[in-house]
């Protein structure tokens, strides 16, 4: 079982992290490594993200569509997330792929965005 992730360090979409959809359930981690603040989010797509390019989707036209799952303002130190420890989600339907996306970091942040998925379905 592998964990997949990817990571963000400025502003701007993170590669896309390409999931398996016949896999209906993905736990998703999001923690941040370093810094001090940041307005960041997740999204996720239901389309097949490989079909628009090996690294996923940019989200201009002609490409897959990315909504968001999850969007925040965050205070953070070198280690830790308000609320302390990262956020997590688990999704209990079937998705195509994640990335993070930020409109504005300080400090040196580093966001890392994990997801395992299940085996059973």
């Amino acid at each position: 079982m592998a964990t997949l992730s990817t990571t963000l360090s400025s502003v701007g979409t993170s590669p896309a992290i390409i999931l398996d959809p016949v896999k209906r359930t993905t736990s998703v981690q999001l923690t941040v490594t370093t810094g001090s603040c940041g307005t960041f989010g997740v999204q996720y797509t239901l389309d097949d993200p490989t079909a628009f390019g090996a690294t996923g989707a940019t989200g201009a036209a002609g490409t897959a569509t990315w909504a968001a799952l999850s969007t925040s303002v965050a205070i953070v130190s070198s280690t830790t997330l308000e609320p302390v420890g990262g956020l997590t989600w688990t999704v209990l339907s079937p998705l195509g792929g994640l990335r993070l996306f930020s409109s504005a970091l300080g400090g040196g942040v580093t966001y890392t965005l994990k997801a395992l998925q299940s085996v059973l379905g």
